[in-house]
């Protein structure tokens, strides 16, 4: 997997990157003279305009663009970097320690890292996109006063240990191939502005087009050419891993590993109560939810029998019964709420008639914004929907009503049942 450019500009210019040049190769009569605006450099790119206005002094990362083109013009030319400036130059300002440039078969990003003794740690990554997919060539420098001068690698070497927090779990077969996968890092900057090194690993294997290993072939079904990548930031001499970014812990049931299960956290419910004359004989009846719903008869002498309990299936996490309540004519609300797409309210009323609570309304609202909303009056026959592909006002059909015993608390009511009711 190739680490995704995130360039400041990628300005399409003319010259190749790649295509088996010497990186070394040196500039043929490449000098410029500084003072002098109107002189170019040395073999410029066919049919590239002058540079208007050049500025008397350009951004760090375009100084040692400037300076390494001097050298280096068989893969840059000054002529380019002027170009790139001049077309750019507004973003190229608000991130002066870096510059993209991305010539016709490669791309360029040149990253100036501050050093304590002074001057630059100079990183040029080319995405030589001509070689192969996800190749890509590094070069060091050092820049200060003026001189650019070569520099060894800084780059840091991670191992699988620095990937992995669990690679000492793996399948051996397969801990060989990521040992050896991740001991050919990319390295590209991982944020806008540059402040972070990214390295990260090919899943596949280059052989003249991309092949998985075979012992891969579970991984890559599921998670496709993801691979985890360490971040490293640059402390004035040296690339040190962020500490917010630790060794990821693989699922190792995708290398074929028997994963044993903790038994899952029971899932908290919210306790509610109340009362109110729910049976309509004037005497106070009191409901009770916490795992179950109780619903307890008060009588003449002021004592309370149970009714009887309702069993609440286990609900999926974020899915609770909020509130319970009874109105002024003695109707039970039961309201509930999940977290999918956004907070999903229900609510349930229910009337205790022939014996048992019947749901006589229920209404419901979702989406990030509650842009969806449902609401069906069972007694009055009634019903509207809004914000989905049944959308509009319905008129309902005289029908046995839905019994709370037969309703799952926390879901909404079956929605070919609901519909049963709306006249065809």
């Amino acid at each position: 997997m190739k680490i995704k450019h995130l360039p400041i500009v990628i300005a399409a210019l003319t010259l190749c990157a790649c295509g088996g040049a010497n990186q070394n190769s040196g500039s043929q009569n490449a000098d410029t003279t500084a003072n002098n605006a109107d002189t170019v450099a040395a073999a410029p790119v066919q049919n590239a305009e002058p540079v208007a206005d050049e500025p008397k002094s350009y951004p760090i990362a375009c100084e040692v663009a400037l300076k390494y083109a001097e050298k280096n013009e068989l893969f840059l030319s000054t002529e380019n970097v002027k170009e790139r400036y001049a077309s750019y130059g507004k973003e190229v300002d608000e991130h002066p320690e870096i510059m993209e440039i991305a010539p016709e078969d490669g791309c360029m990003r040149l990253r100036c890292y501050t050093m304590k003794s002074g001057g630059y740690y100079v990183l040029l990554i080319w995405d030589e996109v001509c070689d192969c997919p996800g190749a890509y060539r590094y070069e060091y420098f050092n820049y200060k006063g003026g001189s650019l001068t070569k520099a060894k690698s800084l780059l840091p070497k991670p191992s699988i240990t620095d990937f992995y927090a669990n690679s000492d779990k793996f399948p051996k077969d397969i801990f060989n191939i990521l040992k050896t996968r991740t001991s050919e890092c990319n390295y590209c900057t991982f944020d806008r502005n540059g402040e972070k090194l990214a390295a990260n690993f090919e899943i596949y294997e280059w052989d003249g087009e991309y092949v998985v290993p075979k012992p891969l072939n579970p991984y890559f079904e599921k998670k496709g050419d993801d691979s985890p990548k360490i971040l490293y930031i640059w402390d004035g001499e040296k690339f040190v891993r962020d500490p917010e970014n630790q060794p990821y812990e693989e699922d190792l049931s995708l290398f074929g590993v028997k994963v044993e299960t903790a038994e899952e956290e029971e899932i908290p419910f919210f306790s509610d109560s109340a009362t109110g004359d729910l049976n309509g004989d004037g005497v106070k009846d009191s409901v009770y939810i916490d795992k179950s719903l109780f619903v307890f008869f008060g009588t003449a002498n002021g004592s309370y029998n149970l009714f009887k309990k309702y069993d609440i299936p286990q609900p999926e996490v974020g899915r609770f019964v909020k509130v319970v309540s009874v109105n002024k004519g003695g109707d039970l609300l039961l309201q509930t709420q999940y977290q999918s797409d956004g907070w999903s309210d229900l609510t349930y009323t229910l009337r205790f008639q022939n014996g048992e609570f019947e749901l006589i309304h229920y209404s419901e609202n979702a989406g990030l914004d509650f842009e969806s909303s449902k609401e069906y009056d069972f007694i009055n026959l009634k019903a509207e929907e809004s914000g989905g592909d049944g959308s509009g006002d319905y008129t309902l059909q005289k029908m046995p009503l839905i019994k709370l015993s037969e309703i799952q608390i926390g879901f909404s009511p079956d929605y070919y049942e609901l519909h049963n009711f709306i006249q065809q």
